[in-house]
């Protein structure tokens, strides 16, 4: 009888164990899956970070390059412009994208792509009066700041993106974090029975 219950205890115990087992293996599994969705979260931000930082160097590269054309009239620099200048509808688009989860984001974007839109169309005005009236011309309308107040609102709207992705990744950082040392306490604790 002794040894009747003794086995019947080890069964008991071993389907315990066993139960246990199954179950942190599936909490192993659900936080495995919730890290890899906290990295690629992390990732993602981190890419609308870095587009958004492309975009306004697209938008600089062609300012400067204008500015190089205007005060040089070197077709170097008019090409340099003219690359920059076509580089960005290709990463506004690529941004909206990126972003078309966020509505405020994408709000943002609007109120940007508009502000760039007309920065565009002041540098090929200022261009075409410099070709067509010369540089006295040019340097007048760079004169009236429309250009550089362009460039500040741009500047603005992009910093605003940046701030904003940047506390969304390190939440997303800080999430990531929670979920790998989740999965690495469910990992031991799995250890711990198979031994």
């Amino acid at each position: 009888m002794t040894q009747r219950l003794a086995a019947r205890a080890m069964i008991a115990v071993g389907a315990a164990l066993a139960v246990l087992f199954v179950m942190v293996a599936l909490l192993f599994a659900r936080f495995s899956q919730q890290f890899e969705e906290a990295r690629v979260l992390v990732r993602r931000t981190s890419g609308v970070i870095a587009t958004t930082n492309s975009l306004f160097e697209a938008v600089l590269q062609s300012e400067s390059s204008e500015r190089g054309y205007l005060i040089t009239g070197s077709p170097d620099y008019l090409q340099r412009y003219m690359q920059a200048r076509d580089r960005i509808p290709g990463v506004q688009s690529e941004l909206r994208k990126l972003t078309s989860d966020d509505p405020l984001q994408q709000t943002r974007l609007d109120r940007l792509a508009q502000v760039i839109q007309q920065k565009v169309d002041e540098m090929a005005y200022t261009i075409r009066l410099h070709d067509e009236a010369g540089f006295v011309e040019a340097q007048r309308e760079v004169q009236t700041h429309l250009g550089r107040n362009l460039m500040l609102t741009i500047r603005a709207g992009i910093g605003e993106m940046i701030a904003d992705q940047e506390r969304l990744l390190r939440t997303r950082q800080v999430e990531a974090q929670e979920a790998q040392k989740r999965t690495l306490a469910a990992a031991a604790a799995g250890g711990v029975l198979v031994f």
